[in-house]
Order: structure tokens, then C-alpha cells, then sequence
């Protein structure tokens, strides 16, 4: 490799590193926070938080985030058709569309 290629890759990504560091610097601050993934039984579905506050489903590969309810993620039932949401002091079972199955007290439910 010559001088001038050398010099050439250095300065490309020196300028490389620059650009991608004033591009992280211009993001915004609110960036969405996802968070603590928990699969279906059937590992057709996967439970998260979204943004730290509420529980979300999305399909397993690709497709549309399905709010489903004000909490946190701690689980996903084996059947993979209920999740364990906290709220509050207390842990909702809910189903995929939001329909209390039950609740325990506490938090720790998994």
C-alpha cells in the first residue's frame, strides 16, 4: 500500500468517525428505550417495554408494535396467549388485547 493510499484511508475514516459522531451528537435525546424481551411460548409473539412504561407486543421477524397495556413486562404465560404486566404494586394477567385474566399482588410474579 503506498504512502498517498494510507494517507487516503486515514483522512476517510477520520472524516468517517467525525461524521458519525456529530450524527449521534444531533439525535434526540428522547430516544425510545425498548426493553426487557420476553418471548411467547410458541415464539411466534415477543413481549417488551416500550419506552419503559408500557407493555408491547410485536410479531417475532417483523410487523406492528401492539401497545397493550400501562406497565412493565415480567412475563409471558407457557401458553404464550397472556402476560404478566406490572402495575403499580401489583402484577395483571392480561391477554394480547388488554383483558384482565387475574391479578397478583406483588411484583415479583415471573
Amino acid at each position: 500500500m503506498s504512502f498517498q493510499s494510507l494517507k487516503r484511508l486515514l483522512t476517510d475514516g477520520l472524516y468517517g468517525s467525525r461524521t458519525v459522531m456529530k450524527q449521534l451528537a444531533a439525535a434526540p435525546s428522547s430516544l425510545r428505550n425498548d426493553s426487557d424481551p420476553y418471548w411467547s411460548g410458541d415464539a411466534r409473539d415477543l413481549a417488551f417495554d416500550l419506552a419503559g412504561a408500557t407493555a408491547a407486543v410485536v410479531p417475532a421477524g417483523h410487523g406492528k408494535v401492539t401497545p397493550v397495556a400501562r406497565g412493565l413486562v415480567r412475563g409471558v404465560r407457557p401458553a404464550g396467549t397472556e402476560l404478566l404486566v406490572q402495575s403499580g404494586d401489583a402484577t395483571d394477567v392480561l391477554t394480547l388485547d388488554d383483558r384482565l385474566v387475574g391479578r397478583v399482588n406483588g411484583v415479583a410474579a415471573t
